[in-house]
């Protein structure tokens, strides 16, 4: 960022009187400058279970859907819809971007890849929030014409930076196990968050160094900025340090020293799935609020309604289209629920960091000249050389991938919990079976139908939602137990050989040697067995008690 000076206030030429706000006092407040979040913090401290018990089940989802999706699609309409930003950012918006698509693919068929992806992903993701918070301060100031010295706007900024340090101590560190980011790896997922592991007592003094030093900034920045500017001309810069405060520097705290406060979500045994997300749909609001201002003043701009359309297509279609390819079905090999998702966000994640930081710089004269002193953007004279029937396809894709997207949401968000509560398994098949058409089966959830069906006699109904499993996520416990309905069946060899395939996968899992021993028992293989039972045996003298 260009050091903040004096800003004169003009008439916008794109319509209205020059204001201090973007949008009004209001929406600037809740939105941009986060009360909103600060208030449903609140909230959340005082009434936090009575809130996730009333809401509708489906509420995060659809809000992912609505809000959070749609900001990655404002940064997509950003750089690639007008042929100059095309052409201006174009190492970032296709070098960069097929690089990172090669990664993705990478990562669907390599756990490592995945992981490296997922790791940088969840450590970079802080200071992206960090960023955007801190560079909405800075435009609120310059805005409002308070001149930042450059002594005032290191302070400023080192009191954002220290806040994200906290973070990684939490993040990397081995004091407690902070976060405990595996909840993010599902059903047999070999995805995983991949922490530094700093040793304890290093993590611990570099937190208590970084902490003292991120008061003192934060103390010091206020301090000069007073002397600058009246409170309520601070006001939106003060309740962004808030924001950052409650979003990364007390949570993240509490968690490092595993503290129970019993206050969410400033507590150790917070919800760390739930929290993150109420703060990622923070921060896309904010996003959203900004960007939308910015599309406003555009030569291109032609009503919020097809703008929101732009940017919800675009948006959710990134993250439906990848989905559909790289199903296990056709080019993929890991599930959506066993790192093909994890994967997919990383890379889209990271793709939208690197192309933020390209693209929204207030020194930058055109965004400058928008966000601080609410001129228009520059007119783009040169011709648009796409061609209509290209442009058509690539929204096209997009409309399809949200029409795919709002489809699985009324599927799998809310048909599927109400027929599942009812014990209807023939129906959760079947919502499954139109699933697998737009890569969302689920393996363990085709796991839970097959036994039902099985305690309900439906053997075949079983025999196939194990075999669907199994071709998902290849586990020895879903052979072990398809096996175990063969044997029932009185199919011996069929069981044998299932067996013998989860042994493959596993070879020291106790359960299939015993399953195994009986069904070469019962198909005449005494020989077998006996080798199967000494392998049993051996297995339990050398494994500690409970070990399996």
């Amino acid at each position: 960022m260009a050091t903040a000076s004096p800003v004169t206030l003009e008439t916008p030429k794109n319509g209205g009187a020059q204001s201090i706000w973007l949008h009004g006092p209001a929406s600037d407040l809740l939105l941009g400058s986060g009360a909103l979040y600060i208030l449903f913090f609140i909230g959340l401290g005082f009434y936090g279970p009575e809130i996730r018990h009333a809401q509708a089940p489906y509420l995060l989802a659809l809000l992912v859907l609505l809000v959070s999706m749609p900001h990655y699609g404002a940064t997509l309409v950003r750089v690639y819809e007008a042929r100059r930003d095309r052409r201006a950012y174009a190492v970032f918006s296709v070098w960069i971007s097929l690089a990172l698509f090669a990664l993705f693919v990478a990562g669907v068929h390599w756990a490592i890849v995945g992981s490296v992806l997922l790791t940088v992903y969840l450590t970079w993701s802080p200071w992206h929030y960090t960023g955007q918070n801190y560079g909405i301060a800075v435009m609120f100031l310059r805005r409002r014409g308070i001149a930042v010295e450059p002594a005032t706007k290191r302070w400023f900024y080192t009191s954002f930076i220290l806040s994200y340090v906290l973070v990684l101590c939490a993040f990397h560190g081995d004091a407690g196990g902070a976060v405990s980011y595996d909840r993010f790896s599902l059903d047999q997922a070999n995805i995983a968050f991949l922490p530094l592991g700093f040793p304890n007592e290093y993590a611990r003094v570099v937190w208590v160094i970084a902490a003292t030093a991120y008061v003192c900034a934060t103390l010091v920045s206020v301090g000069l900025l007073l002397r600058r500017g009246s409170l309520r001309s601070l006001m939106p810069a003060l309740f962004l340090m808030v924001s950052q405060a409650l979003w990364f520097s007390l949570p993240f705290s509490f968690a490092f020293w595993q503290i129970q406060s019993g206050v969410e979500p400033i507590d150790a045994q917070s919800r760390v799935t739930d929290y993150v997300l109420y703060v990622a749909l923070a921060h896309a609001t904010q996003y959203l609020w900004v960007t939308s201002y910015y599309a406003r003043a555009t030569p291109r701009w032609r009503g919020g309604v097809r703008y929101g359309g732009k940017v919800l297509a675009a948006g959710i279609a990134i993250w439906t289209l990848p989905v559909i390819l790289f199903a296990p079905d056709l080019l993929g090999s890991a599930t959506y629920d066993t790192g093909l998702a994890l994967v997919l966000a990383a890379a889209i994640n990271i793709h939208h960091f690197i192309l933020d930081g390209a693209i929204w710089k207030l020194r930058n004269t055109r965004i400058g000249g928008v966000l601080i002193r609410s001129g228009p953007e520059t007119t783009d004279t040169s011709p648009e050389r796409s061609s209509r029937g290209l442009r058509a396809v690539v929204w096209g894709l997009c409309a399809a991938g949200a029409l795919v997207a709002a489809l699985m949401f009324v599927e799998m968000e809310i048909r599927f919990d109400r027929i599942y509560a009812k014990s209807d398994w023939q129906g959760v098949e079947n919502i499954l079976d139109r699933a697998r058409w737009f890569g969302r089966d689920k393996a363990g959830t085709r796991r839970r139908i097959a036994r039902q069906m099985f305690s309900a006699g439906d053997t075949q109904g079983a025999i196939d939602n194990y075999r669907r499993a199994i071709a998902l996520t290849p586990n020895a416990s879903y052979f072990g137990e398809l096996g175990f309905v063969q044997q029932q069946t009185g199919d011996l060899d069929a069981a044998v050989a299932l067996y013998l395939e989860g042994l493959e996968l596993q070879p020291d899992h106790p359960i299939l040697l015993l399953h195994l021993g009986r069904a070469q028992l019962e198909n005449g293989q005494p020989d077998a067995a006996v080798q199967t039972f000494e392998r049993l045996s051996q297995i339990k003298r050398t494994s500690r008690p409970g070990s399996y």
